[in-house]
Parts: C-alpha cells; sequence; structure tokens
C-alpha cells in the first residue's frame, strides 16, 4: 500500500511541475496572455497547485528517507509454474511462540531484509527480564533457526537481535566498584609520574650534551671518540690499514735511498 502511495504521489508531482513549465513556456511565446493571471480562478487554481506540489514533495521526501527496507512477504518456495510466500505476521507469531517458551525474555518487534548476498537478514527486539542477557538470546536464536528450517524450509543468513528493554536484578556492588576505580586512579597518576619526571629530564640532558657536542672541534671529538674506545675495547690502537700504508711508504723511502747510493758509487 505505501508503495502505491508513493507511485500516485510521484505521477501526481511531475504533472504538477508539467503545468508549470507550459505555464512558463506558452506566456514568452505568446500563446496565452499575461493577463490571464488577473482572473480570480486562475490565482485559486494555481495556488492549489502550489500547496499540492509542496505537500507532495514533502511526503515523497519523507518516504524516501525514511523507507527502512522491510519486506512485507518472505518466499518459501518456487519453480516455473508457481511461487509460494509467507507474511510478515506469520513470521512474527511464530517468533513470538518461540520467545514464549524462553524464560526472561519477550519479543517486541520483527523486521525482514533483503542481504547482498540474496539472501534474508531477520532482525528482532526483544526485551529482557532476567540476569543472563547472552544465553537467553543465544536460545532465543537457536530456537528460531530450528524453528524456521524444519518448520518452513528457511534459513536466514544472519539473524540480529537488539535489546529494547532491560530489567535485571543485577545490582553492581558500589564499594567494590569505587575500590578498583581507586586503584586505577594510583595506576594513572604512577604512569604520569614516569612519563613527565622521568622521560623529560632524559630529553633535556640529551640535548644538552648535542648542544656540547656540535660546539667542540674535530680534534676534541676525536680525543673523545679514543676515550670512549679505551673504555670499551681496551687501549686505543691505529686502523690495520693505517700501520701497512705507513709501512709501504717506509719500505719505498729505503729503496730509494738504496738507489740513490748504488748510483753515486
Amino acid at each position: 500500500m505505501r508503495r502505491s502511495f508513493e507511485k500516485i504521489a510521484i505521477v501526481a508531482q511531475i504533472s504538477i511541475g508539467a503545468i508549470f513549465v507550459l505555464f512558463v513556456i506558452f506566456i514568452p511565446l505568446g500563446v496565452l496572455e499575461a493577463g490571464l493571471f488577473d482572473n480570480s480562478l486562475v490565482k485559486i487554481l494555481l495556488g492549489i497547485l502550489t500547496v499540492l506540489f509542496a505537500l507532495l514533495s514533502v511526503y515523497i521526501l519523507v518516504a524516501t528517507f525514511t523507507s527502512s527496507g522491510t519486506l512485507k512477504r518472505l518466499l518459501l518456495f518456487s519453480d516455473a509454474e508457481s511461487k509460494t510466500m509467507t507474511t510478515t505476521k506469520v513470521i512474527k507469531r511464530l517468533v513470538i511462540a518461540e520467545g514464549r517458551k524462553i524464560k526472561g525474555i519477550y519479543v517486541k518487534k520483527i523486521h525482514i531484509h533483503q542481504d547482498d548476498k540474496y539472501g534474508f537478514n531477520l532482525r528482532v527486539t526483544v526485551g529482557i527480564t532476567g540476569n543472563d542477557v547472552e544465553e537467553s538470546v543465544d536460545t532465543l536464536r537457536c530456537m528460531i533457526a530450528d524453528s524456521f528450517y524444519n518448520g518452513l524450509g528457511v534459513r536466514f543468513n544472519s539473524i540480529d537481535f537488539i535489546v529494547k528493554n532491560l530489567k535485571t536484578k543485577y545490582v553492581a556492588d558500589l564499594k567494590k566498584a569505587q575500590s578498583q576505580a581507586k586503584n586505577l586512579k594510583e595506576k594513572r597518576g604512577c604512569s604520569k609520574q614516569y612519563i613527565h619526571d622521568a622521560i623529560e629530564p632524559i630529553y633535556d640532558e640529551k640535548n644538552e650534551n648535542d648542544n656540547d657536542t656540535d660546539k667542540k672541534s674535530d680534534s676534541e671529538k676525536l680525543e673523545v671518540i679514543k676515550e670512549v674506545m679505551k673504555e670499551k675495547d681496551g687501549p686505543w690502537e691505529e686502523p690495520s690499514g693505517g700501520k701497512e700504508i705507513e709501512s709501504d711508504k717506509e719500505n719505498q723511502e729505503n729503496n730509494e735511498l738504496t738507489t740513490n747510493e748504488n748510483e753515486d758509487g
């Protein structure tokens, strides 16, 4: 019924819009005279059409954006010559009947939606009066799945529950919660103290050391590196590659001196 009203509203809105467009086109072309609007009947007619156009626009917008996509009928099985469907009333009665068998839960509303997998999604709004919400919902879910599959041959891709009302008898212990909150506050205070009192001085000291290092010359930096290496690995030693180069230079100089002496002799 709602779909039919939406279609009628869309057709009526398009018709009224076409009338306004014709008025706008025919008056500049001279088909209609501008003095036509001086007639009181024409003014009343245009006023009525304007109001209807506004009301239809509001109705279409509300119907479009408030549509939940809920299905009114559910296809059970079909073949080339026939198909068998059921309505939401039958499904609701079946779900309510299964809910009455469970203590601590009752069914309020149901909605059926078609999902992206070409299947159906059942959304059940329930109220809880027991203490164990999880056990009550899981029990109802299993009973719904069993009843629909074995009774109607329908398997839902998902069964979702919305707890609308909750009347549980469980009462939280206030003193225990206060003691737990106090412990949490102390732990949080310790973490804040560690962050602000311990880390920030380290960063400050690091920045000072970096500034002092930048001010030193290359020779001073080399001396600092030597001291650090002595503390870690023992006495500072020149790289082996440097010693080999120096020994090669000494051998070359000795060979040149020997050659010069032989020439003089």
